[in-house]
């Protein structure tokens, strides 16, 4: 009876262990389980935190032209409740005031704003229905009055430009001043002596509606060619026949405590005028190959301007001297 019981109590120990065993692997795969569904709700929780910011859709604008104001379309899915601009005055390089207006969370708006002839930069900041701030490139803005008078943007005005520019010239002192007026916008100036090859004039003004540059012409007579475009490609063409000619020979000196002015030509001369140290004098009617005028010194700086003219063609003289 004894062996029996210890057999008998041998055996439930044995029994007893595997069931503490088995106990304790069950418990391990329970807690990798969820583990693995803790891990699993984390890296889900952080993409669909990702995706949420990726959701959020920056607010659309598009501008149009309504009058004599430039209309903001601005629309977004989260609301609107804030619109911020200003202009940049491209040509001043001015920043003018920053304009802020409130809205309700209308997810469509429509903002008219003051616009500015010619070419500005539009900066606009805009704020949504879920306080996200978006700040927008600027936009570049080109206007100007058509050949009717009414304001458009730029490509329209010059698709539009049938006009072609003007061309004048003026006399100097050996030389020619070409010049080329437009009534938007001009491209070039080309031009050439003869049968001379061509040259091109691209420096423009600041409002880029006038070429002009001051040519050297050469002694003898000689034809001007001269070619004007515009930006819408609208062409003006013009020729004269000029007599290259030099001014009189003009020189200032010092004498002692004097300025000397000489003055020769081949043919005449028929008019001084001259600035010296703020007083000024004309000399007309002179019809003399030669002319000399002594003028005394003062103490200190003396200024002195000088020119001389053979009908309408002059030479210059500027300079300084101090006694």
């Amino acid at each position: 009876m004894l062996k029996m019981n210890q057999i008998l109590t041998f055996c439930t120990t044995e029994d007893s262990q595997k069931r503490i065993k088995n106990a304790t692997i069950f418990f391990c795969v329970l807690i990798i389980i969820f583990g693995l569904i803790f891990i699993a709700e984390g890296v889900f929780g952080i993409y669909t935190q990702k995706n949420q910011k990726l959701d959020v859709v920056t607010p659309y604008i598009k501008l149009e032209r309504a009058g004599e104001v430039s209309r903001l379309n601005i629309s977004s899915e989260a609301g609107i409740k804030k619109v911020k601009y200003y202009w940049k005055i491209l040509s001043e390089d001015n920043t003018g005031k920053t304009t802020e207006q409130n809205f309700n969370g209308d997810k469509k708006i429509s903002l008219d704003i003051s616009t500015l002839n010619g070419t500005n930069e539009l900066y606009i900041e805009v704020l949504d229905g879920n306080n996200n701030y978006t700040k927008y490139e600027p936009m570049m803005i080109s206007y100007q009055m058509d050949n009717n008078g009414d304001v458009v943007d730029w490509d329209t005005a010059i698709s539009n430009d049938k006009t072609n520019p003007k061309i004048s010239l003026e006399a100097e002192s050996g030389k020619i001043k070409i010049k080329a007026v437009d009534n938007l916008k001009m491209s070039y100036i080309a031009y050439h002596w003869n049968d001379g090859a061509e040259t091109t004039i691209t420096g423009l003004s600041e409002d880029e509606k006038t070429v002009q540059e001051s040519v050297d012409v050469p002694e003898g007579s000689s034809t001007l060619y001269v070619r004007a475009v515009d930006r819408a490609g609208n062409e003006e063409k013009y020729e004269k026949k000029i007599q290259g000619v030099k001014g009189p020979n003009l020189t200032v000196g010092k004498d002692g405590n004097q300025i000397v002015i000489n003055v020769t030509d081949d043919e005449k001369i028929t008019k001084i005028e001259y600035n010296f140290n703020n007083q000024v004098e004309t000399i007309d009617n002179i019809n003399s190959k030669t002319f000399e005028k002594r003028l005394d010194l003062v103490d200190g700086d003396n200024f002195i301007i000088v020119e001389a003219y053979r009908d309408d063609v002059k030479s210059t003289f500027k300079g300084k001297t101090t006694k």
